[in-house]
């Protein structure tokens, strides 16, 4: 059968998934204008697709075209985008890096005009946008700047209808749950202080670990194939290209990176 862009990126995460609903719903009764979600995970789980799939849904869920949210979409108009933003060598320049993406994403020349006024007069309900930051890329002033962009947002006019969400990825290898070094250990408490200082706004998002291989069968079953035999064929071809070490990491536990979820 034919898929959407949705079914590149919803294998899994069912309770991630739900925990993302949750706090989406409770902000969305509270009609909050403001939502952070930061998603510290390893680059072979793709947490860049599971924000891409989260806003595919609420864009499922609007049952509409989706023109009511503003989103930034790759040039096969189906894909979403990860923002054009980059971490600078001090706080300064990272605001403006920062301000400069938006500046261009809705064709303005100030940054603080666009916030006061431009913004609130778009009538979209929802403007959501995705951020990825490397464990390399996090600098000590990181924690200000996320606390300068929250306040930045806060500060938006009352009148202003359309409700935001950010995305920020942090990638940081081999992450599930727990740090696997020090370096993780400072970024993840760095990511505590700034939840907690706003956790009407903030929710961390953690354990993308692999897919086991029964989520994956139930994943084709959902694309129309019912065969558990066709199914079979699928994975174990797959399963024989991938690396001696993927391979015996998939025998071991039966579980497949989403990286190479994706792929097939």
């Amino acid at each position: 059968e034919r898929i959407g862009p949705l079914y590149m990126v919803n294998c899994n995460r069912d309770k991630l998934v739900d925990l993302f609903w949750d706090r989406f719903d409770e902000k969305e009764d509270e009609n909050a204008l403001l939502q952070f979600y930061f998603i510290p995970a390893a680059p072979l789980q793709m947490p860049p697709s599971f924000a891409e799939r989260m806003i595919l849904e609420i864009i499922d869920d609007m049952d509409e075209d989706g023109d009511a949210i503003n989103v930034e979409r790759k040039s096969d108009g189906l894909r979403l985008k990860i923002a054009n933003f980059e971490v600078k060598n001090n706080l300064r320049r990272t605001q403006r890096s920062f301000e400069k993406y938006f500046c261009k994403r809705f064709q303005a020349t100030d940054f603080q005009q666009l916030l006061q006024h431009h913004l609130a007069k778009l009538e979209y309900e929802y403007i959501a946008s995705i951020f990825k930051i490397e464990l390399r890329e996090w600098k000590d002033f990181m924690p200000e700047f996320l606390q300068w962009a929250i306040d930045n947002f806060r500060s938006m006019p009352n009148e202003n209808e359309t409700k935001f969400l950010f995305f920020i990825v942090i990638n940081m290898e081999n992450f599930v749950d727990t740090p696997t070094g020090e370096d993780q250990k400072r970024i993840l408490a760095e990511i505590r202080g700034v939840l907690e200082k706003n956790s009407d706004v903030c929710t961390k998002i953690k354990g993308l670990a692999p897919v086991p291989e029964n989520d994956l069968e139930s994943w084709f079953r959902d694309t129309g194939e019912q065969n558990p035999n066709k199914i079979d064929e699928v994975i174990q071809t797959l399963v024989a290209s991938l690396t001696k070490e993927e391979q015996t990491a998939y025998q071991e536990h039966e579980q497949l990176n989403m990286a190479v979820i994706e792929e097939l």
